[in-house]
């Protein structure tokens, strides 16, 4: 086969495939670009969100809630008690309806505690101090308000749960896309490599190369680098490097935008990675979430 035929058609067809790979990085980036200014936009948005969210979840009462809930719910417990119930500390637990924001072991201690005082030595006592404190409480028109404060507060307590459940799943799914942004920017830098590499070892060395005299047999020995840098001194080398070095600046510019133009402040993603857990806003999220999940008693040693 004549040298000038197999190196032209060499060159023409990886010059087509680099070509291709770099259309696909640079479409690829263009499309990166507009998704990073949308997603940055939403980032800024979701932080905005979250803070106002955690100052509201300030100004709940989860404590004071949680507090006399669970005292009206010991109250039942104690009547259920005093009227004789037969059922065990376990049973009374699961049907006796809690705050949710108070941990569970905390609560079924409680009642573990209540029903060895009920049924223990210290019974009659605890029946006269019951007795007593019956004969001293509120008034019915007043544990009816106490009741309707409670009920209201709830009413506010689960829009804000509400919000808070749907704020943090949007954070954690936007910084789960975030991340997977990372891995899509790394495939892009990778194939402008290739394309660049390409162009450099399939079209330019063998341009070098060009024109071999007619008829002359491709040889190891008039394709090696030493004979390659003297063909790079002369005019022929000269015009080979204009577009090498353009294609280099511009392969650089895009490994660089998408390298640290195209990232997300750290700060913003660590800040946002604080928001999609429940510890950023309060404490009683964090044990409502906990409580979730299905209750074990403790095992009696």
């Amino acid at each position: 086969m004549d040298a000038n035929v197999f190196l032209s058609s060499l060159a023409q067809s990886v010059a087509a495939i680099a070509g291709i790979l770099a259309a696909f990085a640079i479409s690829r980036l263009i499309a990166d670009q507009a998704d990073f200014r949308a997603k940055k936009a939403r980032t800024r948005s979701l932080l905005a969100e979250s803070r106002l969210l955690a100052d509201r979840v300030a100004h709940t009462s989860f404590g004071w809630y949680s507090f006399r809930h669970d005292l009206q719910m010991i109250d039942a417990l104690e009547r259920a008690l005093a009227d004789g119930a037969t059922l065990d500390a376990e049973e009374l637990f699961r049907r006796t309806p809690f705050s949710p924001f108070t941990p569970r072991e905390s609560n079924f201690n409680q009642v573990l505690d209540l029903v060895s005082y009920w049924r223990g030595p210290l019974a009659a006592n605890m029946l006269k101090s019951y007795n007593i404190k019956m004969e001293s409480i509120s008034t019915t028109a007043m544990a009816d308000q106490k009741g309707q404060q409670l009920r209201e507060e709830r009413q506010v307590i689960d829009a804000v749960v509400s919000d808070a459940r749907r704020h943090v799943h949007s954070c954690r799914e936007h910084l789960a896309d975030l991340r997977a942004q990372s891995q899509s920017s790394s495939a892009v830098i990778a194939t402008i490599v290739t394309s660049v590499v390409l162009f450099y070892v399939g079209v330019i060395y063998p341009l070098s190369f060009m024109p071999m005299r007619t008829g002359e047999q491709i040889s190891f020995s008039a394709l090696t680098f030493t004979a390659f840098w003297p063909l790079a001194r002369s005019l022929r080398g000269v015009m080979l490097a204009v577009p090498t070095v353009v294609i280099t600046l511009a392969a650089a510019f895009a490994i660089f935008t998408t390298r640290y133009k195209l990232r997300y402040r750290a700060s913003e993603l660590d800040e946002l990675a604080h928001f999609a857990t429940w510890d950023a806003y309060s404490k009683f999220l964090v044990t409502w979430e906990e409580n979730q999940a299905e209750f074990k008693p403790p095992v009696a040693a």
